[in-house]
C-alpha cells in the first residue's frame, strides 16, 4: 500500500514540474538583425537601402539636391545569390543598365555582363579565383581587354591586404600596372558586407575602394608608387558597425560620411 502511495506521489510531482516547465518556457523569438539603412556622404547627397523579406538588399536609391538621382534594384535566384541588378536614372535622357551575373558550379562569380536597355553588351568583367585571392579582367562591348585589378587576401579572412590595377596596352597587347595599394584593417564589421557578392556600384568613398574585397573596415591605403597613404578613422555603434567614417587623403580636405541602420 505505502509503495502504491509513494508512486502516486511521486507520479503527481513528475506531472507538476513537467507541467510548470512548460508554463515557464518562453517560444523561441526571431534573432533580429542589423542592416543598413542610410549613408550620408555629403549635405546634399545620401542614399537609401530598402530589404526584400529574406533580409537581402532589394534597392539602393541616392538622392542629391533636385531629388532622386539614381536606384538600383537587386535580383536573386533560387540559391539566393545575386542574379542580376538594373541601374535606373531618374532623369529620362540618361540612359538605364542591367548588369547579369553568372556563377561557376562552387557558388563563386564566374562573369558580370552590362548591357544597355536595347540588350547590347557594354562592358563584362570575369572572375579568377585563386586559393590567396581574386583577379578582375574588363573587357569593353567588342571583347576587348581595357583594365584588370588583382586582389591579394589577407590568410584566413576576406580582407585585400594588396591591390594591382592594370590597364591593357593594346600596341604590345601587354599588361601595365598604373596603380598598387596596400591596405589595412580594424578588426570591426564592414558596411560593405550588407551589399550582395558581386554588385559593382556600393557608395563608397572613392572607386577602388568601394569594389575591394573587405569583411572589415580598411584603416590606410598605401599608394606604393606615389608612397603617399590615405587613411580613415571610426565611430562605431553597440553592434560594431561605424556610424561615422572619415577620410584623409593627401593633398585633400577630409572627406566624412555617416551611417545609420535598422534592426528588424
Amino acid at each position: 500500500m505505502k509503495r502504491i502511495l509513494a508512486s502516486a506521489i511521486l507520479l503527481v510531482l513528475i506531472v507538476s514540474v513537467t507541467s510548470c516547465r512548460k508554463k515557464d518556457r518562453t517560444p523561441d523569438l526571431p534573432q533580429k538583425k542589423v542592416y543598413l539603412s542610410k549613408i550620408i556622404t555629403s549635405e546634399e547627397s545620401y542614399t537609401t537601402f530598402e530589404y526584400d523579406a529574406q533580409g537581402r538588399m532589394a534597392r539602393q536609391s541616392t538622392y542629391n539636391f533636385a531629388g532622386l538621382y539614381l536606384s538600383f534594384l537587386f535580383h536573386y535566384n533560387t540559391q539566393g545569390q545575386l542574379s542580376s541588378y538594373e541601374q535606373d536614372y531618374a532623369d529620362p535622357s540618361n540612359p538605364g543598365y542591367k548588369f547579369v551575373v553568372s556563377y561557376n558550379a562552387d557558388g563563386t562569380i564566374n562573369k558580370m555582363n552590362q548591357t544597355a536597355e536595347s540588350g547590347e553588351l557594354l562592358f563584362s568583367a570575369s572572375y579568377l579565383h585563386t586559393t590567396s585571392g581574386m583577379s578582375l579582367i574588363m573587357k569593353n562591348g567588342a571583347g576587348a581587354n581595357t583594365s584588370k585589378i588583382e586582389y591579394s587576401f589577407i590568410p584566413g579572412t576576406k580582407n585585400t591586404k594588396e591591390l594591382k590595377y592594370y590597364t591593357f596596352n593594346n600596341t604590345d597587347e601587354s599588361w601595365q600596372v598604373v596603380v598598387r595599394h596596400t591596405l589595412a584593417y580594424d578588426t570591426k564589421k564592414a558596411i560593405y558586407t550588407f551589399y550582395p557578392t558581386g554588385f559593382l556600384g556600393p557608395i563608397g568613398f572613392d572607386e577602388l575602394h568601394a569594389i575591394t574585397p573587405h569583411e572589415n573596415n580598411i584603416l590606410s591605403i598605401k599608394d606604393e608608387d606615389l608612397g603617399s597613404t590615405s587613411s580613415f578613422t571610426y565611430v562605431y555603434n553597440e553592434e560594431g558597425y561605424p556610424i561615422k567614417a572619415t577620410y584623409n587623403r593627401p593633398g585633400s580636405d577630409p572627406e566624412t560620411h555617416t551611417y545609420e541602420y535598422i534592426v528588424k
